[in-house]
């Protein structure tokens, strides 16, 4: 990796792996299909992916902000009402979609570790019905959560949560951008995490690695509805060979996510030895590092050194590690952080 760019900005900058290459390729020489649900590709991972997340049926999107939206939309009817940890993503970064696509009010709620307060919760299911006051259709769960760190739910906590929305009725779905990166933290398969939601939605371009695109899953009616949906919000886009033989090569081995793990907890540790940093703590592939000095500026003196890193905020950097950050990029991170802050 020497001469390179390290680049941690996000995992959306995964390199194709070699198989998801030849799987491109080979699917460009098909005749393209045309049908907004064809192909062989497609069916076979839609087929697989409903599988690995132990539900009826899923269905391919463009990206997982689409997928989530068309989830919401599902859920809820304009004017009524979703509850979400107040740093979900679809709050802080899906610019209003869920109040501009699918009429729907989100309540941030109070929580930690990312999933929301159980008492706030409750409070909002709970609540006496009014003729003034939204319904409350939806629960929104994000696995692994950005915000706090990359945080994988805890299962026993997302149990009592899941038990309080059948006591009540209410839908949950589980944006499950990173739910490969939950799973291999915790050891569990992604049908067992997946299980909290009516509906989950999972990125495939992420750690995963494949170039584009990602799932939403949940019962056969929903997602045949959530074809109509996808049309409707522009996402019925076709060919999908390509994209779909990338995905299905990107699935046939996650190992790598690991190290990206791994990766991450050596840079954690090796920055939180650094004089002027804080890593908050690190479970899967997302650090938050604070800084002692402007951010901006931090970021540009990181970049001359060739390491790209995100701001976020006044004094706080964000990494994701991925597949295409090697050892001896983590190494060369460590040295561009050391002699920034010895300079």
């Amino acid at each position: 990796m020497k001469d390179a760019i390290v680049d941690y900005r996000s995992d959306l900058l995964v390199p194709p792996s070699d198989a998801v290459k030849t799987a491109v390729a080979a699917a460009l020489e098909q005749r393209p299909e045309f049908d907004l649900r064809g192909g062989v590709q497609q069916s076979a991972l839609e087929d697989k992916v409903a599988t690995l997340l132990g539900k009826e049926d899923s269905l391919l999107f463009p990206t997982c902000t689409m997928a989530n939206q068309a989830a919401l939309i599902l859920h809820c009817r304009p004017g009524d009402a979703a509850i979400a940890e107040g740093d979900a993503h679809m709050i802080t970064s899906e610019a209003g979609a869920p109040a501009s696509l699918a009429g729907a009010i989100v309540h941030g709620v109070p929580g930690e570790d990312g999933i929301p307060d159980m008492a706030a919760v409750a409070a909002h299911l709970k609540a006496p019905a009014s003729a003034i006051a939204p319904r409350v259709t939806a629960l929104l769960l994000e696995n692994t959560h950005l915000r706090s760190g990359g945080r994988a739910l805890a299962p026993a906590r997302t149990a009592e949560l899941r038990a309080l929305a059948d006591e009540t009725e209410t839908a949950i779905h589980l944006d499950g951008a990173r739910l490969f990166n939950a799973a291999v933290h915790a050891g569990e398969t992604l049908s067992n995490l997946a299980a909290i939601g009516d509906t989950v939605s999972l990125s495939l371009n992420k750690s995963l690695g494949a170039p584009f695109g990602a799932m939403l899953a949940g019962p056969k009616a929903l997602i045949e509805e959530a074809l109509r949906i996808r049309h409707r919000l522009g996402g019925g886009f076709r060919p999908t060979a390509m994209i779909a033989a990338a995905a299905l090569a990107a699935l046939e081995s996650y190992d790598h996510i690991a190290e990206d793990h791994r990766r991450a907890k050596q840079l954690e540790k090796a920055l939180n030895s650094l004089p002027g940093l804080t890593v908050s703590p690190v479970e899967t592939n997302i650090l938050f590092v604070t800084v002692n000095s402007e951010t901006q500026e931090f970021v540009e003196s990181l970049d001359r050194h060739d390491v790209r890193v995100l701001p976020y905020g006044s004094n706080r950097i964000r990494l994701v590690t991925h597949r295409g950050i090697d050892d001896d990029g983590v190494a060369r991170t460590i040295d561009a952080f050391t002699a920034l802050l010895r300079s």
